[in-house]
């Protein structure tokens, strides 16, 4: 036999072993070939191939290379390079080595996914979506395009889209366990966190041991609000992979959100420990010292998330509230703009033509503005709507339903009914933008109400609040909307007040009552709940004026008596809200405000004995 005839076995032996995955077999093979034939570039692709096999990368890369040299027009040549450079995630080089292939014949299903997935490793996802999608022109069953596809319609943020890849990809025979998992992370993004809870659940059946799916079934859980669970989850990710650094962030979220704050930064502290760069967990981390009232070191958690990222939005916004709550206004209410950027934000009810500058405003121009936030923050912020009719505009203010009869007292505004059309506008802004345009240093000052009550609704409810001799009458909100993020830290039960009933007649105007409050109410005498007789902000504002005293948590009420200039001892949580500041018993927004602050967190029976004394020194009026 001649040695061109053993080379020709050898080779043949060495193939056949390279195709049924016998790699050091097939080694042996080509390497026995080359001895015969050392320049022949077939023996020197498939040597490569089978090197890449084995993890011997720059090996392989020396074999693909010396073939090229020896032959420039072996397509297949090129080809092995681009599979060599793309494990060793150099999709650069790849892709100059695809174009060869391009070059020297006609782009084949197996180029065009290698160029694909060279594409989506070099984060060009536009390219590598279309590589994809050329590679499924060619194999519609094609389930590893399929699932490349998926992948890069859901990093683009085409979710629905992935959605449907993905499900084609399991019906052509993908990997089901990673389908799963993509297929329900673009379904949480799509807010269907119970579908994507189902597809976590099958991935785990078929590989229970895989993080990534335990993470993802966490965020899933947080979506529907199973925070237990969803700690569960994350425990069990970082079991599996102690450096999830995401698991650990999250982790953190849900102890913060548990008012675990120490806890919460501990986890955010594992977070930056495993990623230093790791951006959410600096804004987040800052959020928690925010709560522990370390202000300073709040801002500097806030400067380290901007250092790596000057574009985090939630970042800014989190520092606006510390600069606002110190009352650093010329900083606080540019960065407090951020609030539409983040990634929480709700949709805005206007985008065209936002009004940015007092410039804008000329005599006659017309200008909507609208509520963003909760009744509370529109009671606060519609003073400004007067401020900007009086520069000459024509103001439309647009409120919830409940707000629109109480809002109308307000000069020179036309206030809109929430079903209908808004009017044709020049420009428009939610209500807190306005303190940024109109007092960027300070707060202005109020000298008295800037909404009134209707001699009418004031007549409905005289009869109803009969006043006995020597006894105040209090007007009371011990808790707000439950569905609130900040609720548990600012509401309190019912029960903490219960000594008032022994010297005051108490009037609970809050809307809703929890069962434990209401179980209370009924050993109350001197206490009565009319929250679900107050049909509209018209009605509370119109009880609230026959009282002597409104006492209120960090609620809609306390605005309402702090806009009609009602006295108001408002009760505050060790850590408040920006807009009531540091330390003051006075506040700037509101002159007929009392403030009571907690001395220490969850104390609101110390914030109760300094009412109770400061109550015995007040007469009925």
């Amino acid at each position: 036999m001649s040695s061109v005839e053993r080379a020709r076995e050898h080779f043949e032996q060495g193939t056949a072993h390279l195709r049924a995955g016998q790699y050091l077999a097939a080694e042996q093979c080509l390497r026995a070939a080359l001895d015969l034939q050392p320049d022949r570039p077939s023996l020197l692709t498939n040597l490569a191939l089978c090197l890449l096999h084995q993890r011997r990368g720059a090996e392989a890369l020396d074999c693909a290379r010396r073939a090229t040299q020896v032959n420039p027009e072996l397509a297949a040549a090129w080809f092995a390079c681009a599979q060599i450079h793309l494990e060793s995630a150099e999709p650069a080089a790849a892709l100059q080595a695809l174009e060869r292939v391009a070059a020297l014949q006609a782009d084949g299903t197996e180029s065009c996914y290698l160029r694909a997935l060279a594409y989506a490793a070099s984060n060009q996802h536009e390219a590598a979506l279309a590589a994809f999608e050329a590679t499924l022109a060619r194999a519609p069953a094609h389930g590893l395009a399929l699932m490349g596809a998926g992948t890069c319609l859901g990093t683009l943020g085409r979710h629905a889209a992935a959605v449907a890849r993905f499900t084609q990809a399991m019906e052509c025979g993908a990997p089901r366990a990673p389908l799963l998992l993509n297929r329900g992370i673009s379904r949480v993004s799509l807010g269907h966190p119970g579908a994507a809870l189902e597809d976590f659940a099958q991935g785990l059946l078929e590989a229970p041991e895989d993080a990534q799916l335990w993470f993802n079934r966490g965020v899933a859980l947080m979506e529907l609000g199973r925070a237990d669970e969803a700690l569960a989850a994350y425990e069990r990710c970082l079991v599996l992979d102690p450096t999830e650094a995401k698991a650990w962030c999250n982790r953190g979220v849900i102890f913060k959100a548990r008012h675990d704050l120490v806890a919460a930064i501990a986890s955010y502290d594992q977070a930056l420990a495993l990623d230093p760069r790791y951006v959410q967990a600096w804004s987040n981390r800052g959020v928690a010292l925010f709560e522990l009232r370390r202000y300073d070191e709040a801002l500097q958690c806030y400067a380290r998330a901007l250092a790596l990222d000057p574009e985090c939005a939630d970042a800014h916004w989190n520092e606006s509230h510390v600069r606002l709550l110190q009352g650093d206004f010329a900083r606080g209410w540019p960065k407090y703009a951020y609030r539409w950027q983040c990634h929480s934000a709700p949709a805005r009810a206007h985008e065209r033509a936002s009004l940015s500058s007092l410039a804008q405003i000329q005599p006659g121009c017309r200008i909507l503005l609208w509520a963003e936030q909760g009744h509370g923050d529109a009671l606060q912020f519609c003073r400004y709507a007067p401020r900007i009719a009086a520069l000459g505009a024509r103001v439309y203010l647009q409120v919830p339903a409940v707000l629109c009869e109480l809002m109308a007292t307000l000069p020179g505004c036309t206030v809109l009914d929430p079903q209908g059309a808004a009017p044709d506008f020049d420009f428009q802004a939610p209500l807190l933008d306005l303190p940024g345009l109109l007092e960027s240093t300070t707060v202005f000052s109020w000298s008295g109400a800037y909404l009134s009550v209707s001699p009418a609704a004031t007549a409905r409810w005289s009869e109803r609040i009969p006043r006995r001799s020597g006894r105040l009458r209090i007007g009371l909100a011990c808790s707000g909307n439950p569905q609130h993020t900040n609720d548990r830290n600012r509401s309190m039960p019912l029960r903490i007040f219960s000594s008032l009933d022994a010297v005051a007649d108490l009037f609970v105007l809050q809307k809703s009552l929890s069962d434990a409050d209401r179980n209370c109410l009924a050993t109350l005498p001197h206490t009565q709940f009319v929250g679900p007789e107050l049909d509209t902000f018209m009605d509370a504002a119109a009880i609230a004026s026959h009282m002597d005293l409104i006492i209120s948590v960090d609620t809609a009420l306390a605005h309402l008596a702090g806009a009609l200039n009602l006295p108001v001892w408002i009760l505050l949580p060790w850590a408040p809200e920006w807009r009531w500041q540091q330390e003051r018993a006075d506040s700037p927004w509101y002159p007929s405000a009392r403030l009571f602050r907690q001395a220490a967190p969850g104390d609101w029976d110390g914030v109760l004995a300094a009412v109770v004394q400061c109550l015995e020194t007040r007469e009925p009026a």
